[in-house]
């Protein structure tokens, strides 16, 4: 089953909490476009204990990590098999398969580590966007779209568990058929649910009265500027010895 806390921010404590928003969405950006790069060794592991050590500054569960890889396991499943169809060296398939996996906990470390206010925030600064309510409310509907699917897919589930049929003993291949029979219900009920929930102030991502937890609005910290300096550090790397 897929997981609606999957989408939720981790109330914890860490360095990776504090680091300013702007700053881990850039960090972002510069990852997926160094996965573009060339092939090399050396970056390549580099930028896999990167990810590691930032999972594990983030005082997250590894588990919780391990779930989002799984719910996404039919999607690189299906990288793999369209990659392994193009007749590529398995070596270059395996390290593309690990690429996106790290693009997506890299992406999923933003999620849990920073408040929904700064997320929406972090994304107006850099793009430019002068109505942060207004951009927030578009971003609050996507992401309230993804947490109504997810909810009416388990509900699914457990109406089918109640009538006897019991889906989760069943093959990927039957899960996936099932899936997609109902894709189509599932998303039109999902965007009902967003515009009859979009007023309900629980399910905004913008709210003025919210005191957020990031310590550090106008300046960088430490960790700041270890993350510019280890993307500065690769791009000079791969410029001069690769490229």
């Amino acid at each position: 089953m897929l997981d609606k806390y999957m989408f939720s921010y981790n109330y914890e404590e860490s360095v990776l909490h504090n680091v300013n928003p702007v700053v881990k969405f850039v960090a972002f950006f510069l990852f997926v476009i160094s996965c573009f790069f060339r092939f090399n060794v050396i970056l390549f592991f580099v930028d896999m204990i990167w990810i590691f050590v930032l999972i594990l500054l983030s005082n997250i569960k590894l588990s919780k990590y391990l779930m989002v890889v799984w719910n996404f396991k039919y999607f690189l499943i299906f990288i793999y098999i369209l990659l392994l169809s193009k007749n590529m060296e398995l070596v270059l398939i395996n390290v593309i398969i690990f690429k996106i996996t790290a693009s997506i906990l890299f992406y999923y470390l933003i999620l849990f580590t920073t408040t929904k206010k700064d997320f929406t925030k972090g994304l107006g600064i850099i793009f430019g966007f002068n109505n942060i309510k207004r951009v927030a409310n578009f971003f609050n509907k996507i992401y309230m779209f993804f947490v109504n699917f997810v909810i009416l897919n388990n509900e699914k589930q457990e109406i089918y568990s109640i009538r006897g049929e019991d889906r989760i003993f069943i093959s990927y291949v039957e899960k996936i058929i099932i899936f997609i029979r109902y894709l189509k219900q599932n998303i039109k009920a999902s965007i009902s649910k967003v515009k009859n929930d979009n007023d309900n102030m629980k399910y905004i991502l913008y709210n003025d009265r919210y005191v957020s937890k990031y310590k550090y609005r106008s300046r960088l910290n430490v960790f700041d500027y270890i993350f510019i300096l280890f993307y500065i550090a690769t791009y000079v790397f791969y410029i001069i010895k690769v490229r």
